[in-house]
C-alpha cells in the first residue's frame, strides 16, 4: 500500500517471537522465550516514529490504545491462568505451515458529546464513531513473520483510515483527546465516507478478504470498539466478535489485574518507538495488528491433523462479556472521555453488575 515507510533498524526484544518450526516445548507464560510456535528471530522493528505524513516515514507509528472497560477479578484471574498454563504442542523437527488467516484489526474514535452536523441537520449522540481504522494482515506464508519484523512490511498487509464525513467539523471537548485530532494517518491516505455508507463498505472489504483465508477480528480493548459500532448501527463485524482476539487480553500478565496499554505493548517489543500517532484510529489499528503479529506464535497449536498450526481456541483470546450492551457503551464512553486507553485502572466490578443481563 502506498504511503508506508520503512524502518532503518531493528531491535530484538527479549520476548521477541521465533519461527513456526515445531520443537517440543511448553511455556509457563504467554511471553516465555521458550514458547514453541514463535517467529525465527523476529526482532521488533525499531526506529524513530515518522512524522504525521502519509508518504514516507522512517519509523513505526505506534497506534494509540483504545479505552478499556472494567472486568471482574474472577474473570481476569481466569484469563491469566489460562494464558499461563496452556502451551503449544509441536512436532519434532518439522516445520508446519500456519493456517491461512486474514487478521483484520480495528480501532475507533467516537464523539464525546452530542454533535449537530449543520451540513445535513442531523444531531448525533455521543459515542458515535468519527473515525474507523482498519488494518489487514493476510497471514499466509511468511507474511506474519515479515510484518512482525517490520511494521511497514507490504507482505500481505493493507492499512486504511476512514473518517466519517459528518464529523469533519467535530471537535472534542476532552482536553486529553484534542491533540489526537491533529494527528495524521501515517500509513496512507485518509478516506472520507458518509456514515450511512460505511457498513456496506466494510462488508465488501470482508467479502474480498475472505477469499484469502479465515477472517479473525483483532482489537485492543475491543469491547469498546464493539460498543461504538453498535451505536452507529454498523453490524458488518458482528459475526466475528465472539472469536475476536483482544491484544490487551492476550498480553495480560499471569496474576495481574491491570491490562496493558497499546503503547506499553509496542514498547515491550520495541522500546525505541516514539509517540506522536495517538488517537488516530488508522494508526491505532496498525499498531494493534503489529502487536498481534508479534504475539501470534504463543497463540498457535498444532492442528488435530498434525499438518498445520492453528489458533488455539482453548486459550482465552478476549475478555469474557459480562455486561449489557448499554452498560458496555457507558463504560467505553467513560474510558474515552478520561483518555484511559493506556490501561485498566480499576478491575473492581460494582456488585450491581451481577444482575446485569449477559450478552
Amino acid at each position: 500500500m502506498s504511503g508506508r515507510r520503512s524502518y532503518s533498524s531493528v531491535v530484538a526484544p527479549s520476548s521477541s517471537p521465533a519461527s513456526y518450526s515445531s520443537v517440543a516445548a511448553s511455556s509457563s507464560s504467554p511471553a516465555s522465550s521458550s514458547s514453541p510456535a514463535s517467529f525465527s528471530s523476529a526482532p521488533s522493528p525499531s526506529s524513530s516514529i515518522p512524522t504525521a505524513a502519509a508518504d514516507s516515514f522512517s519509523s513505526p507509528p505506534p497506534p494509540p490504545p483504545s479505552a478499556s472497560a472494567s472486568f471482574s477479578s474472577a474473570s481476569v484471574d481466569e484469563l491469566s491462568t489460562s494464558m499461563a498454563s496452556t502451551s503449544i504442542d509441536e512436532v519434532m523437527n518439522t516445520k508446519l505451515p500456519v493456517k491461512a488467516y486474514v487478521f483484520i484489526s480495528i480501532d475507533l474514535e467516537a464523539t464525546t458529546h452530542e454533535f449537530e452536523c449543520y451540513a445535513n441537520g442531523e444531531v448525533y449522540p455521543r459515542s458515535t464513531p468519527t473515525q474507523i481504522g482498519i488494518s489487514i494482515l493476510r497471514a499466509t506464508g511468511d507474511n506474519a513473520v515479515l510484518f512482525a519484523k517490520d511494521p511497514c512490511s507490504e507482505a500481505g498487509t493493507e492499512f486504511r483510515h476512514i473518517y466519517i464525513k459528518e464529523f469533519k467539523k467535530y471537535k472534542t471537548r476532552v482536553g486529553k483527546l484534542k491533540q489526537g485530532e491533529k494527528v495524521a494517518f501515517q500509513y496512507g491516505r485518509t478516506e472520507f465516507h458518509e456514515l450511512a455508507k460505511v457498513n456496506g463498505l466494510i462488508k465488501k472489504l470482508i467479502e474480498e478478504e475472505s477469499k484469502y483465508g479465515q477472517v479473525v477480528l483483532v482489537g485492543h480493548a475491543i469491547q469498546n470498539d464493539q460498543a461504538f459500532l453498535e451505536k452507529a448501527g454498523i453490524d458488518a463485524f458482528d459475526r466475528f466478535f465472539p472469536d475476536a482476539v483482544d491484544t490487551q487480553a492476550i498480553h495480560l500478565e499471569p496474576g495481574s489485574k491491570n491490562g496493558r496499554s497499546l503503547l506499553n505493548l509496542v514498547w515491550g517489543y520495541d522500546p525505541s518507538v516514539q509517540t506522536g500517532w495517538e488517537h488516530n484510529a488508522g494508526n491505532d489499528a496498525a499498531w494493534t495488528l503489529w502487536a498481534l503479529a508479534n504475539k501470534l506464535p504463543d497463540l498457535l497449536r498444532v492442528s488435530d491433523s498434525g499438518e498445520e498450526m492453528v489458533l488455539d481456541s482453548s486459550k482465552k483470546l478476549r475478555f469474557a462479556s459480562r455486561v449489557s450492551r448499554q452498560r458496555r457503551l457507558c463504560e467505553a464512553q467513560e474510558c474515552l472521555e478520561e483518555a484511559q486507553g493506556w490501561g485498566i485502572e480499576n478491575w473492581e466490578t460494582p456488585s450491581a453488575w451481577s444482575s446485569s443481563p449477559s450478552w
